[in-house]
C-alpha cells in the first residue's frame, strides 16, 4: 500500500531514494578524497552522509525495508551480535 504525498509513496520509491542517496555520498567520498583541504568539499560529505542515514531510516521502516532486516538476521550465524544491528 502507497503511502500518501509528500516523500516517497512505497517501498520501491523508498529504496531508489535510498539508492540515489548512497550514490551522491560515493561522489562526495570521491571528491572529499581528491580534496582533502576544501571546507566545502567536507560539508557536501557530511550532509550526503546525513541523508544516507535519514534514507536508510526510512527505508528500514518500509514494508520492504522490514523484510529485508527480519532475513538478514535470520541470516545471522548469531542473532544477538551487535554485527547484526
Amino acid at each position: 500500500m502507497c503511502d500518501p504525498r509528500p516523500g516517497a509513496r512505497c517501498s520501491a520509491d523508498t529504496l531508489k531514494e535510498l539508492q540515489t542517496a548512497e550514490d551522491r555520498r560515493a561522489a562526495a567520498e570521491l571528491e572529499a578524497t581528491e580534496y582533502p583541504d576544501d571546507v566545502d568539499t567536507r560539508r557536501r560529505l557530511h550532509i550526503a552522509e546525513e541523508k544516507v542515514a535519514r534514507k536508510l531510516a526510512a527505508y528500514d521502516s518500509s514494508p520492504a525495508g522490514q523484510l529485508d532486516l527480519r532475513s538478514a538476521i535470520a541470516a545471522a550465524e548469531d542473532p544477538t551480535s551487535p554485527d547484526v544491528d
